[in-house]
């Protein structure tokens, strides 16, 4: 018997409204399938089944606001019998949540999904995370030569046993982020996660133009810069389940990876304070005359903070060794970027500041490397900073389980067939003679034995002691002390 429970998708978050059942008491289901709907007070998420088997009866009814980790229904084995009266109308006193409020007067039957859309006025349910990854891995195996709606992409100067590894770093990133929502889904992973699925290209071009001792800041979707930067993938999913072997200890979780012997200098959850952090870094480098280059990312929805204006003008007028690379994914949680920025574009406003700034194309690989390459020796040699601003795509929504209901499918369908970064990379290496689809094949397999491998660590990792729980708070050795 498995729980289907009420994650924990936000770190503020304590309860979720039940919005619709998508299956039935006695459905089989599968693993992945979605079960419900709910709906926090950020996001509306669907929920995954955890294990494949037969769905046990619905604990609430849709209306009711359930406390998180509450269990909404179970998976059944087949033959196995579910006890009489499950409905929970109040969670124990220890788990510290607090009573279930329902909408109803009294328990209503179970509500068919497509009834309750029609009645809502919200879409039919979509399908699930791990659903559209494993569609987007079938888009990536399709590519080939003769697919003619791919955008070329060119490796000019780039040696293809190089390219070779910037694909398998990409394969890497979409592999490891497709397995990450339905783990919060399921309750592995606390406080919810924001993917780069799509944006691979970004961290990876942008990654190999550094050398060793160069530093990174990065936002609150990090996980595909973490991983560029040479971040183990057992490691980084050890820290976002929370446990002791992870990069922060357990500490960061999904929006705080820290690792600066790899030089990745953290993501951030404040909106633009990564520039800001990349900026400081850029400056010791300059005092210290260390040779290093700092990278600092900014989202487009974050050039509408004057933090990230104030950073772009010191590093101006300063001269810093700083690159600034804005991952344009034309959306600023549900908003249109377009929609949001006054000037004709993003590059022509950081140009009003007297930097150097180019656009480049975000869901190309190489051209994001020549580019940085580029801004990294002219910061180098004392010229100063430049602005990058890479138009890429996610193909997921803004957070764990967001139904997403700005933008079509066609889009996102038009972006994944025509400009999708690893089968561009892939089309361009079988072109020159450096990739065949049983060399892609074995690739795409030693990727998915790699993150099956990170998972089962992580699972499996001890929790963070409690008496560590002061270590790395301060340089100055103070302990915790009660007051008063």
């Amino acid at each position: 018997m498995r729980e289907v429970a009420i994650p924990a998708v936000g770190f503020a978050m304590t309860e979720a409204v039940l919005l619709a059942w998508a299956k039935q008491p006695g459905d089989a289901v599968s693993a992945g399938d979605v079960v419900a709907e709910i709906e926090t007070d950020k996001t509306t998420a669907e929920l995954e089944a955890p294990a494949s088997g037969i769905l046990g009866r619905h604990r609430f009814a849709p209306g009711d606001v359930v406390p998180v980790g509450t269990a909404l229904t179970v998976i059944l084995v087949p033959g196995e019998v579910e006890a009489a009266d499950p409905r929970v109308t109040e969670t124990p006193t220890a788990t510290g949540a607090g009573e279930v409020r329902s909408a109803l007067a009294t328990p209503a039957p179970p509500v068919a999904t497509a009834s309750v859309a029609a009645t809502s006025g919200r879409p039919p349910q979509r399908e699930s995370p791990r659903q559209r990854a494993a569609k987007g891995r079938s888009a990536v195996e399709s590519a080939t030569p003769a697919s003619a709606a791919i955008e070329p992409l060119r490796l000019d100067g780039i040696a293809p046993g190089e390219a070779l590894r910037w694909l398998r770093e990409m394969v890497l990133i979409r592999d490891f982020e497709g397995r990450v929502d339905p783990l919060v889904l399921a309750g592995k992973i606390a406080g919810g996660a924001h993917l780069s699925l799509g944006q691979e290209a970004v961290a990876v071009g942008v990654a190999s133009a550094l050398r060793p001792g160069d530093l990174m800041s990065g936002t609150h979707r990090s996980h595909h810069h973490a991983l560029a930067m040479g971040i183990p993938a057992t490691i980084l999913m050890a820290e976002l389940f929370g446990r002791a072997p992870g990069t922060n200890g357990g500490r960061g979780g999904s929006m705080h990876v820290t690792d600066p012997a790899r030089g990745f200098i953290g993501g951030n959850g404040i909106v633009g304070a990564g520039l800001g952090i990349a900026l400081g870094a850029a400056l010791s480098a300059n005092v210290r005359r260390s040779g290093q280059i700092a990278i600092g990312f900014v989202g487009d929805g974050g050039v509408n903070t004057g933090r990230t204006w104030e950073s772009v003008n010191l590093a101006t007028v300063w001269k810093l060794p700083l690159v600034i690379v804005c991952e344009n994914n034309l959306y600023a949680v549900e908003t249109a970027t377009a929609k949001l920025t006054s000037s004709a574009s993003i590059v022509e406003r950081a140009a009003g500041f007297g930097i150097r700034a180019e656009a480049v194309d975000g869901q190309d690989v190489a051209e994001v490397h020549r580019a940085v390459a580029s801004a990294a020796e002219r910061a180098r040699a004392g010229e100063g900073p430049t602005f990058l601003e890479a138009r890429t795509y996610r193909y997921e929504g803004h957070s764990t389980g967001q139904a997403i209901t700005y933008r079509t499918d066609e889009e996102v369908a038009t972006w994944r067939t025509t400009r999708d970064p690893i089968s561009r990379m892939r089309v361009a290496l079988t072109e020159v003679g450096a990739l065949d689809d049983p060399a892609f094949e074995a690739l795409e397999s030693s990727v998915r034995d790699e993150v099956d491998a990170a998972v089962a660590f992580a699972d499996a990792a001890p929790w963070p002691d409690t008496a560590d729980v002061t270590k790395g708070v301060t340089a100055l050795g103070e302990t915790v002390r009660r007051l008063g």
